[in-house]
C-alpha cells in the first residue's frame, strides 16, 4: 500500500511511496492534517524561486504540533510499531471478519483497513505476519468478477494492487475499465492508467489519458460509508466480547489517554471513522500527472484539469493539489501574475481550513471529539470539507455550552454548509 505522511521532511503525496508512520489518529482529529499541516510538493523539477516553490515553503502551519508540544507528547513514541496487543487483536479480528461478508464493497473495506494498519505487524498468536497476501489476493480475485463493486470499492483494489509483491499482481486493466464504466468523470479514475502509460513512454496515450481527464467534471476519492458496513461491525461488535478499554481505535495514548470505556455507540462510530480514516489517502498516483503537466503543450488540458481538482473534488488535498498544479501550469506559459492571483487563493483556502481547526487548542475538544456526534461528522459525509465544518461546529456548541470562550467556525466563512451567521 502506498500512502503520504505527516512529516517536516515530508515525501509528498506526488512521489506517493512511503508508508506513513502511524499517525492516523492527527487527521482523525484534524481531518485535514494533510492539507493545513503538511507540506506541498515542488511541481517541477526546476521550480526554485518560482512561485509555487515559494507557496510550498511559507505555507507550513505548525500551530497544531505546537499544541501537541503543550501537551508534551513523545513523538518518539508515536512513530513506534506497537506491538498487537489485546485490543488489536479485537480490531483485526474486526476486520477479517469482514473480508468474509457477502457484500464485497463491505470485503474490500475489511481488506484495506486490515493493510492500512496492520502490514508490518505480528500476530502473537502464531508469530506469523498479520497481514496475508494469499488471503488477500483470494478475496481481490473474487472481487474482480463481482459487478456490484461501487467506485470506491474500485480505487481501494486499485491501489491494492501496485504493492510491491508478485502475490498481489491484478489485472489492472481490467480495473481500470471497471472504473471506467463506473465514473469515467472522476479525474481519479484516470490516474493509475496514467501512471502504467508513463512508465512504459508511451506518449501518444498518456497525451489521450490526459485529455479525458480535462473533459472530466469532478474528482471523487472520499466516500462515507454504508449502511451495510454500518451494520456489520455493529454485528461484530455484538458478537464478540471487546477489551475493556479500546485505546487505540479513537488515539495513541501518547497523546490522550482514555480513562474510562466507552459505550458501545462511541466505539462503534470510532471504528467507523478509523475504517474511513484509512481510504483517505487513496486518491491515486498524482506524480505522473504533475510531469505530463510540466509541458507547456498540455496547457489546456492542464488548465482544466487544475481547476475541476479545485472546484469539485470533494477532500481539501485534492483541492490544494489543483492549486499547486494550476500554479504551475500558469509558470510554465510565463502567466506569472496569475501564478501569484491562484497562490492567493490557494492561502485564502488554507488559512479558512485551519479557521476551522481553531477550537483543537482547548484540551477539553479531545473528550468531546469521542462523542459519536463528532465521529459520525467524517465517516457518514459525503465531503470531507462538510465533515470538516459540521464537526467545528459542533465542538464550537459544546465548549461554549461548557462556558468555555471557544472560536465560532461560521467567521471562517463556511464553504459546504448553510447556517445563519448572526
Amino acid at each position: 500500500m502506498k500512502y503520504i505522511f505527516v512529516s517536516r521532511n515530508i515525501t509528498c503525496l506526488a512521489n506517493y511511496g512511503e508508508k506513513p508512520m502511524k499517525l492516523w489518529m492527527f487527521v482523525f482529529v484534524l481531518l485535514s492534517v494533510p492539507v493545513a499541516a503538511m507540506e506541498s510538493c515542488n511541481l517541477s523539477d526546476d521550480s526554485n524561486g518560482s512561485v509555487a516553490s515559494k507557496a510550498v515553503e511559507d505555507d507550513f502551519d505548525w500551530s497544531f504540533f505546537s499544541m501537541l508540544d503543550e501537551l508534551e507528547v513523545d513523538w518518539s513514541e508515536l512513530s513506534k510499531d506497537q506491538p498487537v496487543d489485546e485490543e488489536g487483536l479485537w480490531v483485526i479480528g474486526l476486520f477479517k471478519a469482514l473480508m468474509t461478508h457477502d457484500d464485497l464493497n463491505v470485503a474490500i473495506k475489511g481488506l484495506n483497513a486490515l493493510n492500512f494498519y496492520y502490514e508490518e505487524q505480528i500476530d502473537p498468536r502464531d508469530n506469523k505476519p498479520v497481514w496475508n497476501q494469499i488471503q488477500a489476493k483470494e478475496l481481490i480475485e473474487k472481487a474482480f468478477h463481482d459487478d456490484g463493486l461501487s467506485v470506491a470499492s474500485l480505487l481501494l483494489l486499485r491501489s491494492l494492487c501496485e504493492q510491491d509483491s508478485e502475490v498481489m499482481k491484478c489485472n489492472t486493466e481490467e480495473l481500470d475499465e471497471k472504473l471506467y464504466d463506473k465514473d469515467v468523470e472522476n479525474i481519479n479514475s484516470h490516474l493509475f492508467a496514467l501512471q502504467d502509460a508513463a512508465d512504459e513512454d508511451d506518449f501518444n496515450l498518456v497525451i489521450d489519458i490526459v485529455r479525458t481527464m480535462s473533459e472530466s467534471n469532478h474528482s471523487r476519492s472520499y466516500f462515507p460509508v454504508s449502511s451495510s458496513f454500518s451494520i456489520a461491525v455493529e454485528e461484530y461488535m455484538n458478537d464478540h466480547q471487546r477489551p475493556e478499554i479500546i485505546q487505540d481505535v479513537f488515539f495513541h495514548r501518547a497523546i490522550y489517554t482514555i480513562e474510562n470505556p466507552v459505550d458501545d455507540l462511541t466505539l462503534h462510530a470510532g471504528l467507523l471513522a478509523k475504517v474511513s480514516m484509512s481510504e483517505w489517502f487513496n486518491i491515486g498516483p498524482i506524480n505522473p500527472l504533475i510531469k505530463t503537466c510540466n509541458n507547456e503543450k498540455l496547457y489546456e488540458y492542464c488548465t482544466k484539469i487544475a481547476n475541476t481538482l479545485i472546484e469539485n473534488s470533494n477532500t481539501n488535498l485534492v483541492a490544494i493539489i489543483g492549486y499547486d498544479l494550476a500554479m504551475q501550469v500558469a509558470e510554465l506559459n510565463g502567466n506569472i501574475q496569475l501564478a501569484k492571483d491562484i497562490g492567493v487563493k490557494r492561502e485564502s483556502f488554507q488559512t479558512y481550513q485551519e479557521c476551522l481547526l481553531k477550537n483543537m487548542s482547548f484540551t477539553e475538544a479531545w473528550e468531546l471529539s469521542l462523542n459519536p456526534r463528532y465521529l459520525n461528522r467524517f465517516s457518514l459525509s459525503k465531503h470531507e470539507g462538510e465533515g470538516l465544518e459540521l464537526a467545528a461546529l459542533f465542538l464550537y456548541e459544546e465548549l461554549t455550552e461548557a462556558g468555555i470562550q471557544a472560536h465560532n467556525p461560521k467567521s471562517c466563512g463556511l464553504r459546504h454548509i448553510n447556517v445563519r451567521t448572526d
